[in-house]
């Protein structure tokens, strides 16, 4: 009997802890999504914003530097998309798969590139921590499946 209630409370507490992680999930997906959005759009100085502590620094805390350093890149298309999050307590790491466009490319061509990212959270907000290159290719100008 009472190995039964306590087989019943550890059940009752399973979907209130994976409503948590889902909740968790909502705000990494919304993080990742502006981080790349900013990207997208050449608002490295937004990107700054959301990088760790320890990402920073090893840019030597210098966010004008950091802002120049993307824009010499000359990325001219930026396209993304989640493809998981996996959690584990304060960090996240995040597969994704990019597309981009660089002007000094030429012609100018889409490189697909499949990452996983890993997003802490400091001071109760997810920031950007690091990224794992996991494959990458040049995509035909024909090829449609961006």
């Amino acid at each position: 009997m009472l190995a039964t209630m306590i087989y019943a409370a550890i059940l009752s507490l399973v979907p209130y802890h994976h409503a948590v992680q889902s909740n968790d999930e909502v705000v990494i997906r919304q993080q990742v999504t502006s981080f790349y959005s900013y990207f997208s759009k050449g608002q490295y100085e937004q990107m700054w914003d959301m990088l760790s502590k320890k990402l920073q620094k090893g840019n030597e805390d210098n966010k004008e530097k950091y802002v120049e350093d993307l824009r010499r890149y000359g990325i001219i298309g930026v396209e993304f998309q989640i493809k998981g999050v996996h959690l584990e307590g304060n960090c996240a790491k995040v597969r994704l798969t990019l597309n981009l466009k660089s002007k000094f490319d030429k012609p100018p061509q889409w490189v697909r590139v499949e990452e996983e990212d890993t997003w802490i959270l400091e001071d109760g907000q997810w920031h950007f921590d690091n990224f794992e290159e996991l494959n990458s290719s040049v995509l035909n100008g024909k090829d449609t499946d961006r």
